[in-house]
């Protein structure tokens, strides 16, 4: 038998997962930021910087800058500190993460929405 009467209506309590969270002006401003500085890298490539074990310092101040607002940004989805916000699909990573692409997307699309007000206004919008 199944359940009857106030038992058989059941309502879930769910709440809203950390991934779906909103994408706020705030955390827009931070990834565009991020984008920007990531043109400006002046790092060695990868495989000389991973020789070093003090390849952190050895960063340049863009990078450096990026990984501190990353740690913004993360805190804004409610990840760890030491989680990518987001991984480019172009980067080729052997272990990518499918919701760090995910919100790859999510902010890509938030950063290029248009943010200007309509050039045109009707009449009545005075």
């Amino acid at each position: 038998m199944g359940l009857r009467g106030a038992h058989a209506n059941v309502r879930l309590n769910r709440q809203q997962p950390t991934d779906e969270s909103l994408i706020t002006a705030e955390v827009v401003r931070l990834y565009k930021r991020i984008r920007a500085l990531e043109v400006h890298c002046e790092c060695p490539p990868d495989e000389e910087l991973l020789k070093f074990s003090d390849w952190d310092e050895r960063a340049c101040e863009n990078c450096k800058e990026c990984w501190r607002l990353n740690l913004e940004l993360g805190a804004c989805f409610g990840l760890a500190a030491w989680e990518f916000v987001y991984e480019d699909p172009r980067w080729n990573l052997s272990r990518s993460s499918k919701s760090a692409i995910d919100r790859f997307y999510a902010l890509e699309a938030a950063a290029s929405k248009r943010t200007k007000e309509p050039r045109f206004r009707y009449k009545w919008e005075k």
